[in-house]
């Protein structure tokens, strides 16, 4: 049985919503925006975090960046805290499937990591829930672009969120209702 809330696959198919981790100014020309939401991103572009939604003829392009983060463990959860807000952003228009593109040449396991969050976040307990409460989450694929980061890295990484996510139903549980 499945825990994950989200499956992961490595694609190049485009979709709806296409995601762009960025690293660097620099990292802007990789991908087709117009000149003058170029230029604008390139001002934005600093140490903090940045997240730059834009519609499109074909969907919409969501421009991510981390908070530039010294230390690794600072900069893991950056990362991680990175992909709450992305599925966040995608959970709220309601979005079933969405493209994660590695744009900026970023580390395989910040990716990951991204993805972690957005799969944790995207977890719900909803045994108990009724009415408008027992609405599950829109958001059920991610699609990974990454020549990095191959199927089993994916797989592992859903293994990971699932055994957290059983872990969590377990908790979420009342006593009585659990057995040896």
């Amino acid at each position: 049985m499945k825990y994950s809330p989200i499956q992961f696959s490595s694609t190049d198919v485009l979709g709806d919503v296409v995601v762009h981790l960025i690293a660097i100014k620099g990292d802007i020309a990789r991908i087709a925006l117009p000149e003058g939401i170029a230029t604008k991103l390139k001002e934005k572009i600093g140490k903090d975090e940045l997240v730059y939604v834009l519609p499109t003829e074909t969907g919409t392009t969501i421009v991510v960046k981390a908070k530039l983060e010294e230390e690794t463990s600072y900069r893991n959860q950056a990362y991680r805290a990175l992909g709450v807000k992305i599925r966040n952003l995608l959970a709220a228009d309601g979005i079933v499937e969405a493209k994660l593109v590695n744009s900026g040449n970023i580390k395989k396991e910040f990716v990951l990591q991204v993805c972690e969050g957005i799969a944790l976040s995207n977890y719900q307990f909803l045994r108990y829930k009724t009415g408008d409460k027992a609405k599950p989450t829109s958001l059920k694929t991610i699609n990974v672009s990454d020549l990095s980061i191959g199927q089993d890295d994916l797989d592992e990484l859903e293994n990971l969120v699932s055994a957290t996510c059983y872990t969590r139903d377990l908790v979420n549980e009342p006593p009585a209702v659990l057995t040896a």
